[in-house]
């Protein structure tokens, strides 16, 4: 795998228990599979299957907009199911972790009786 860092990316890193946005970098006719977007340290890492042809040039950074949305869905889903088991259970309800993906996601909480 490649790593490829932009000046500006419209790609939102894995942070927060959420995975990062894949998708491709364009470079004329040539494009690029990102397979995941990391932050480290001050930089956003778009890891790629290979790299653009001519890295002196501009690329074009195009999300996966169906996978992104999946995960936003998710993603509003964990604030939705943090605030129905806070309601129904107690306040005392924390969240300890998440994962959100397109394709799932996980809730980790504590729940002590008071």
């Amino acid at each position: 795998r490649y790593q490829v860092v932009l000046d500006r990316t419209p790609f939102y890193p894995e942070g927060g228990g959420q995975v990062g946005d894949t998708g491709w970098l364009v470079q004329g006719e040539a494009r690029v599979e990102v397979l995941d977007t990391r932050r480290e340290n001050e930089l956003i890492v778009h890891f790629c299957k290979a790299l653009p042809p001519d890295p002196s040039l501009p690329v074009i950074a195009r999300v996966d907009a169906d996978r992104r949305r999946s995960t936003m869905r998710n993603h509003s889903a964990t604030h939705l199911l943090h605030h129905a088991l806070r309601k129904h259970l107690g306040t005392h309800v924390e969240q300890k972790g998440s994962l959100v993906a397109p394709d799932r996601l996980r809730f980790d909480i504590s729940h002590f009786a008071k």
